[in-house]
This record gives C-alpha cells, sequence and structure tokens, in this order.
C-alpha cells in the first residue's frame, strides 16, 4: 500500500471533521492481508473537549448490522448468488406489488405504482423508500408508526412483509 496515500486518510478526517466540530474523533484501522497498514486515533471523547482516544476507548455504536449484512451480501455478490439490480421481489415476492405513497395523513392517503421495481442497489444506498417510522419526517414515518414496524415480537421475514404492504416514501 502507498504509505503517502495512507497517511492521507486521518489528516482528511482531522481537517474536515474534527477541525470543523462536525465528529469529536475518528478511530481509523485499515488493514491488508491480515496486516496492519494504518492504526490512527484522532481527536477527543467530545467536541473541542475530553479525553484523546486511543485503541482501548469504548465507544457508543449504532446500526452495526448494516455492514455486517454488506459483507455478507458482496459476499455472495462475489460467489455469483446476488447481483445489485435484482429486484428485491426476488427474495421477498411480498415487494412485487409495494406502492408509493402518493398524499394524504396515516389515516387515509393515496397510493401509486413505484416507477420501476425496488432493487437490492436501493436498499444499499437507502433509495427504496422504505423508512423507519421514528424519523417522524413525513406521512409515511406516521404510516409506519401507527403499524408498529420494528415491534420485537416478530421476525424479520414477518417485519419484511408487513413493511411491503405500506406505502413507500
Amino acid at each position: 500500500m502507498n504509505a503517502e496515500r495512507l497517511a492521507a486518510i486521518p489528516q482528511y478526517f482531522q481537517q474536515n471533521y474534527i477541525d470543523r466540530g462536525k465528529l469529536p474523533c475518528v478511530a481509523t484501522l485499515v488493514s491488508r492481508g491480515g496486516e496492519v497498514a494504518l492504526e490512527d486515533y484522532s481527536g477527543t471523547t467530545h467536541i473541542g473537549e475530553g479525553e484523546p482516544i486511543g485503541p482501548h476507548t469504548i465507544f457508543r455504536i449504532y446500526s452495526m448490522t448494516k455492514p455486517v449484512t454488506s459483507l455478507a451480501a458482496m459476499m455472495l455478490f462475489e460467489e455469483g448468488k446476488l447481483r445489485l439490480d435484482h429486484e428485491v421481489s426476488r427474495f421477498i415476492p411480498e415487494f412485487a406489488d409495494v406502492q408509493v405513497f402518493d398524499g394524504g395523513n396515516r389515516e387515509d392517503y393515496t397510493t401509486r405504482a413505484p416507477d420501476r421495481p425496488m432493487t437490492i442497489l436501493d436498499l444499499f444506498t437507502h433509495t427504496s423508500g422504505i423508512t423507519y417510522g421514528f424519523l417522524m419526517q413525513d406521512e409515511p414515518d406516521a404510516i409506519y408508526r401507527k403499524h408498529k414496524i420494528g415491534a420485537p415480537t416478530e421476525t424479520l421475514l414477518e417485519m419484511s412483509q408487513r413493511i411491503a404492504k405500506l406505502p413507500l416514501s
């Protein structure tokens, strides 16, 4: 690996995120072939203050299923079992007939057919129209909350099947 290019990584995060107050810190590790090529800890535990971070700093981490799922999907991609242009309905048939929110409110709304089928790439780029429900940004969010999407009593498949019946954002 190019040492000069590797050295630019922590500098970039320092200048564009830490120095600008967007993030308190960045921990970076780049490895290749099982060898660590770069390990860097920049910033402090709080924006502009706190203790410097290091290899033993404990972080609160959210949404860690996304990188694990992405890695698993890319392994399937490399094996030729999954393509980014595959339609989601190929794997979850209920997504063949999804509808898009077209107006109204959580109690009374209209829908329309999507411009095109939802793909695996849409899921990875957060452009599928599926919302979280807790964002409280628009009516589809309210519809998801009304239907208690993400209830801990249902399986992932059950939740996916219920989401497919609700309008996309």
